[in-house]
């Protein structure tokens, strides 16, 4: 079976992508405004998700898209641009719903909490003249983030709020929701066993590498959504907020948080893992040196606990470094798929129970499969040549003796990739 892993990304768009998109404004600034927003819709259109459909009928367009759990609809005519996604609805309308709905107001930029009979929903329009295509794209991703979280959010909060059957949400058998949860709960506890041996004063930063790799690794590897979604992202904002908190305080929290996660009910976290279709990526579009300064900012660190036989909190660093830079970078697609394939490199005991048509690694010799690994870089670089046509990855350069030192070379020559293009 071949698995894939990680959230949706629209940053590493194609050269014939980025061609559609100047092309889109180009026809506004001719102000042939039809003809923009058709091209605009095939940039935002994934060729391989089936993420958004459109027909246009004369001088009209209606498109549909998908992001996460909701589905936005809009329609495209001479009065203008409207899009809408239903929330939740109600019997009738309760107050305390409404003060909530006018402080999240306050955070839009684009968008607005309306009510639509008896359904709350978000909602976007403009004017054809007031609707460039880059006003347009921050605003519809807006509304579809916003919709995708507050679905779940508010009628988590509100028992009074039904939640809407959208058709987003594609189910996941039931096998492999098993085994998630499976490994969602050993991988949280198995960090606090690894934490709580640890000195919590001296240890601060081993500690801290342990607890926010499982956070990235069960984002990365498991992708539950809803609420557990949120709690993964508000763990993340609230290690990294600059409160002046101590970093064991940070560290005493998040573990707590994970614990609070492990006492949930099997049910509550289950009904988080589905799988969607989305048309906006959450990350920022980032380059390449932002891999390469997080590689450099992290990979000094391992030394010390190699040093000093914590081979395990070793592993966790470089681990970090993957998981980290895939949840917090919109990268190119070579560089997301060369930390992936970490990823799956030291969960190979998940992997096969997914089952992963072949492993990269020798579970009863102990040893890395070179032969396996160097054939997936090599079409990870190929693919990527088109668009970055000095791409190279000098895989004679890997150490494959041990794990750890294959890691070390293998982020090595990570940093010397060449995405000039």
């Amino acid at each position: 079976m071949s698995l894939s892993f990680g959230r949706f990304t629209d940053s590493d768009k194609s050269k014939s992508k980025v061609s559609i998109w100047y092309n889109s404004e180009k026809l506004y600034r001719e102000k042939k405004f039809m003809d923009s927003y058709e091209a605009f819709l095939n940039y935002v259109r994934d060729d391989n998700t089936d993420n958004l459909d459109f027909r246009k009928t004369g001088n009209e367009i209606h498109f549909k898209f998908f992001q996460g759990s909701n589905i936005i609809k809009g329609n495209i005519s001479d009065k203008g641009i409207v899009a809408e996604s239903d929330i939740a609805e109600f019997e009738k309308p309760p107050v305390a719903v409404m003060r909530r709905l006018l402080e999240l107001n306050y955070s839009l930029l684009y968008c607005r909490y309306a009510f639509n009979n008896n359904k709350i929903c978000l909602k976007f329009n403009s004017r054809l003249n007031d609707g460039a295509p880059r006003k347009i794209y921050y605003a519809l991703k807006e509304l579809a983030s916003n919709a995708d979280r507050q679905d779940d959010l508010l009628t988590n909060e509100f028992k009074i709020l039904k939640p809407l059957e959208t058709g987003a949400k594609e189910v996941m058998p039931e096998h492999e929701k098993q085994i998630k949860y499976k490994y969602f709960r050993k991988w949280i506890d198995e960090a606090v066993k690894i934490t709580d041996a640890l000195n919590q004063e001296s240890f601060t930063g081993a500690i801290s590498y342990v607890l926010l790799n499982t956070l990235y690794k069960i984002d990365y590897l498991i992708t539950p959504q809803g609420i557990i979604m949120t709690e993964l992202e508000r763990l993340n904002w609230q290690y990294f907020a600059n409160d002046n908190k101590p970093y064991s305080e940070k560290n005493r929290l998040l573990k707590n948080s994970f614990l609070e996660l492990l006492n949930k009910p099997e049910t509550e976290i289950l009904k988080d893992f589905y799988k969607t279709r989305s048309t906006f990526g959450i990350p920022l579009p980032s380059h390449h040196d932002k891999l390469v300064s997080v590689i450099n900012r992290n990979i000094e660190n391992v030394k010390y606990y190699i040093d000093n036989n914590y081979k395990n909190i070793a592993l966790n660093i470089y681990e970090y470094i993957a998981s980290h830079s895939l949840f917090s970078y919109g990268l190119p697609q070579a560089d997301l798929k060369l930390l992936d394939l970490i990823m799956r490199l030291l969960n190979q005991d998940y992997l096969a129970e997914l089952g992963a048509d072949e492993l990269l690694y020798h579970t009863s010799k102990n040893s890395l499969k070179s032969k396996l690994i160097k054939k997936e870089i090599k079409s990870i670089i190929d693919n990527s040549r088109s668009e970055y046509p000095d791409l190279g990855f000098n895989t004679e350069a890997l150490n494959f003796d041990s794990l750890l030192s294959f890691l070390r070379s293998y982020y090595n020559q990570i940093k010397l990739l060449n995405f000039n293009g």
